[in-house]
């Protein structure tokens, strides 16, 4: 790894999910440092409504705001918001912000998150139906309550029915989809093509994925019914780094803060994992200024094994 790479060693807990190197902006990698092992998917299918999954995460309260990605997902909608980008770029994190104050505003927002089992559209689309029924806007009398998904109903006509309850509402539903890439199988892709077509101002919907799902954004771009969020739109500026790390206690010269966005490139996660790092050194301003290579100077023996 070259001098614009950082080893972030503390970048999460013992046990906890680590994101690969091939997951990380180039020249970024962050292990698992703890000694435990990585944490993987449960080996059984935890269902498709299972209540974690049906509403947004809870952001820490160390999470800085992003106002400026904020604004642009509150600007004048598309029938679908696009948020692209690589695991510890934030963009969870930032939709769930979204969603959190949208709802707490009284709008409407459905959100599920999908998992490996996800990849046959019938259970994905009970997850949705889970998703969309749980925020209770629907009356008795809506045929979304009758919508049952089974291998051979979810077509065109299904995602049409789906649709056409939500735009019945009297207020626009937001329906956010997250780690929309585990979606892979090419049914359940056509199928989740079919929703991204039927979206409109009544029925938003809000994709966050680590890549591009083949759905036809093409199309979507050239008619101008989808907005975009992607990696560099998510990193850090210089400006947010300074303001998180006096969030933590921490303050750096102007050139620290530059040299600190050279080694993370604003990656979210890195710049987090960063201010563990100086938060536990006895000189963390001077950590930065040293730092050149593969890793912040000044780790102890453990934290290098």
């Amino acid at each position: 790894m070259g001098s614009g790479g950082w080893l972030v060693r503390h970048a999460v807990p013992i046990g906890a999910r680590v994101v690969q190197a091939s997951t990380a902006p180039r020249g970024v990698v962050v292990r698992n440092w703890g000694g435990g092992p990585e944490a993987t998917a449960a080996s059984h299918d935890p269902g498709p409504a299972t209540s974690v999954r049906l509403r947004p995460p809870v952001s820490p309260s160390s999470v800085l705001r992003r106002d400026r990605l904020l604004r642009r997902l509150e600007q004048q909608p598309g029938a679908v918001t696009f948020v692209s980008a690589h695991a510890g770029a934030g963009k969870t994190t930032l939709v769930a912000d979204w969603a959190t104050t949208r709802m707490a505003d009284g709008g409407l927002v459905a959100w599920y998150g999908f998992d490996r089992f996800d990849d046959d559209p019938a259970r994905w689309w009970e997850g949705i139906l889970a998703a969309l029924r749980a925020t209770e806007a629907f009356p008795e009398r809506s045929a979304l309550h009758d919508l049952v998904a089974t291998p051979h109903e979810v077509t065109e006509v299904f995602v049409k029915r789906v649709a056409e309850a939500v735009a019945s509402l009297a207020t626009p539903l937001s329906l956010v989809l997250d780690d929309v890439h585990v979606v892979t199988n090419p049914e359940a892709v056509g199928s989740l093509a079919r929703l991204a077509r039927a979206a409109s101002e009544r029925l938003h919907l809000v994709l966050i994925s680590r890549s591009d799902p083949p759905i036809g954004l093409p199309r979507l771009r050239v008619e101008g019914r989808v907005r975009e969020l992607h990696s560099e739109d998510l990193a850090f500026t210089a400006e947010e780094t300074a303001t998180y790390l006096a969030t933590q206690g921490l303050h750096l010269s102007s050139a620290g803060v530059h040299t600190l966005q050279e080694r993370t490139q604003g990656w979210a996660a890195g710049v987090r994992s960063a201010a563990l790092a100086m938060a536990a050194s006895d000189d963390p301003r001077g950590l930065v200024d040293r730092c050149g290579g593969d890793e912040p100077p000044g780790l102890s023996s453990r934290e290098r094994s």
